[in-house]
């Protein structure tokens, strides 16, 4: 005898057409894997009642590729400070330049005394304003020195509080008020000393001690300049060296800080556009349905469709 195949129910679905159910009906599913996120957002309320160090360790630990950017990130960032803290203490202490550059305002070449430089402006019929002249190597080597010990007690505010918070959890609160305390203070610190860095550099004086207004005459060669310049630094105290660092370190700071402004800034609009998302999701009326069609583009298999359901 041969087999009855048995009925099959009738399809009723037009063709070219799916029936899905709207996502605020599917996170109503208790059987459901995630309903509606819900398992990111119990990780964020958790997360938000952790400490800002605890925050930021979970971030970078998410993901292994989060993981491995951050921990080239922070060794590339660890060995360029370093580098620059060394630097800072060299010249700082003992740089290759000369002790003293005194300059005063509106003449365009510095003195190794005091006493050359005012000989120079009266010579010149230059008059000496109040304050001058000024030793501008002095005020560089301050810098260095001021930016060097700065950036020791930053690695010692580090050490102490990061273990303090990982070890130690009770008294979360006021080991947290000291740190922020500590840490405001060198902030503080940190921001006057790049402000009057760029001043004393940029200013006029540290242009002049720093070689900048000196021009090479079109008939010497590369090889007498570079002898002249030499001269010039042991006779009159030009700061070629630590002008140029200078000049170098600051740049560099501006450079990193508008580019870390800029991935601020779009990781702070990526964040507010998903919870924007999530808000326009969470507020669907839960007996929407939506219709989505299979072919999109196919305009004959379309209106094929729309004849069916007419």
């Amino acid at each position: 005898m041969s087999e009855v195949a048995a009925p099959q129910a009738a399809d009723n679905r037009l063709p070219g057409w799916t029936l899905e159910m709207p996502r605020t009906q599917l996170g109503a599913d208790v059987n459901a894997p995630n309903p509606t996120g819900l398992a990111e957002r119990i990780e964020e309320k958790e997360l938000s009642n952790r400490s800002f160090l605890e925050q930021g360790i979970h971030m970078v630990t998410a993901s292994q590729a989060r993981l491995i950017t951050a921990s080239v990130s922070a060794g590339i960032f660890l060995v360029l400070y370093l580098v620059f803290v060394v630097c800072e203490g060299i010249y700082g202490y003992s740089g290759p330049d000369m002790k003293t550059a005194w300059y005063i305002d509106g003449v365009d070449t510095p003195s190794l005394s005091r006493k050359g430089a005012i000989t120079m402006a009266t010579e010149r019929e230059i008059p000496i304003k109040e304050g001058y002249p000024v030793d501008m190597a002095k005020l560089f080597r301050t810098w260095f020195l001021w930016g060097f010990w700065g950036s020791i007690m930053q690695m010692l505010i580090v050490c102490v509080f990061v273990p303090l918070f990982i070890m130690h959890r009770q008294g979360l609160r006021v080991k947290s008020i000291v740190f922020i305390s500590v840490q405001g203070v060198q902030c503080c610190s940190t921001v006057m000393w790049f402000i009057l860095g760029f001043f004393w550099r940029f200013s006029r004086g540290g242009r002049v001690v720093s070689g900048e207004v000196l021009e090479k005459s079109s008939g010497d060669t590369d090889e007498e300049w570079k002898v002249q310049l030499e001269n010039a630094a042991k006779s009159d105290g030009y700061q070629f060296y630590a002008g140029s660092f200078m000049s170098v370190y600051l740049w560099l700071i501006i450079t990193i800080l508008f580019i870390g402004l800029c991935a601020f800034g779009s990781y702070g609009a990526k964040l507010w556009l998903d919870e924007q998302r999530r808000k326009d999701e969470e507020e669907l009326p839960e007996d929407e349905v939506e219709r989505r069609p299979l072919y999109e583009g196919d305009e004959t298999e379309r209106l094929d469709s729309e004849e069916v359901k007419d």
